[in-house]
């Protein structure tokens, strides 16, 4: 794989390129004896017909190119100790990333820091003795961001960071947490959101376009029925009454802190299976979305769907 990294020892991260045989930019969570897509490379007999799903799908035109990954094993970088970091060579980006782990299928995706690099990053570590993170990176080639190369501190200055922080999959709906207090008026319209989902085709050429649920060539926008607020106001549950599992979900929000400052972004991931149930989301006493939680898809259902949005 082009990057690795070892950051609970099992599974094993890896990122993992748009190709032949690989549909789309990926992260991958690699267990010993598993198979992950690329069948130019399997040389044991009959070729398979499935493979190992990853924990989240990234579509090119999001990160061209993931690099590695980055445990915060520091107390001093605000409100993300012990989360993953993803680094981009595609973008000069760094990324937080989500992880959702239902009974055996994890999924997962990422949401961008406001920060841009000059260069590609390709390496990162947290320094033990002032718990900052540090970068560096390069150019070679298929990269946005073009100077020859780079060393970065990163640190945590103690202001606010606008931004979410965590993310999950609801039976018919998304559930998405941020770091600060969203202002009501601008958190539960409706207007402020977008959502699109697609699914991409494990095939022996180059990548695949994106097809929408019917597979037509293109994305599906979803219908977002209405927004929960959680009682801190951190917390969204976004309604999607049509949404099923799917390769690549993509939303885009503009909101507003109830400090008045705007949050633009948009979080992108993989929506095989949805969760059963969440108490610690669960948006204080809406009885209505407790009763969302209750209703999670079973497991091998989700798990034939998406086999078979793979082949078409």
């Amino acid at each position: 794989p082009p990057e690795t990294s070892d950051l609970e020892r099992r599974p094993f991260w890896s990122s993992d390129q748009q190709g032949h045989w690989t549909p789309a930019n990926r992260i991958n969570l690699i267990q010993p004896g598993q198979f992950h897509g690329y069948l130019w490379s399997y040389h044991r007999g009959e070729p398979p017909t499935d493979f190992v799903q990853p924990l989240a799908w990234i579509h090119p035109g999001v990160d061209r190119s993931p690099s590695t990954f980055v445990k915060i094993d520091s107390d001093r970088w605000g409100p993300f100790q012990d989360r993953i970091l993803g680094l981009s060579y595609g973008t000069g980006k760094i990324e937080l990333i989500f992880r959702q782990d239902i009974d055996t299928i994890s999924q997962g995706g990422l949401t961008p820091f406001s920060l841009n690099f000059n260069t590609g990053i390709m390496r990162g570590r947290f320094q033990k003795s002032d718990g900052q993170l540090y970068v560096c990176g390069l150019f070679g080639w298929a990269g946005n961001k073009t100077r020859a190369g780079g060393f970065y501190r990163v640190r945590y200055t103690g202001k606010s960071v606008r931004m979410p922080e965590h993310l999950e999959v609801a039976r018919d709906g998304v559930f998405v947490r941020f770091t600060e207090p969203l202002h009501p008026a601008s958190a539960l319209d409706r207007g402020n959101y977008h959502a699109q989902v697609w699914n991409y085709r494990w095939r022996e050429k180059y990548g695949s376009p994106d097809y929408r649920l019917d597979g037509r060539e293109g994305r599906d926008s979803l219908t977002l029925r209405s927004v929960a607020l959680s009682p801190d106001a951190r917390t969204v549950f976004l309604e999607f009454p049509d949404l099923t599992p799917v390769m690549q979900m993509h939303i885009d929000f503009n909101l507003r802190s109830t400090a008045g400052t705007g949050l633009r972004s948009f979080v992108h991931h993989t929506a095989r299976c949805s969760f059963a149930e969440s108490p610690i989301l669960v948006l204080g006493g809406d009885e209505r979305v407790r009763t969302t939680l209750a209703h999670g898809l079973v497991e091998a259902a989700c798990k034939t769907r998406a086999q078979a949005l793979l082949t078409g």
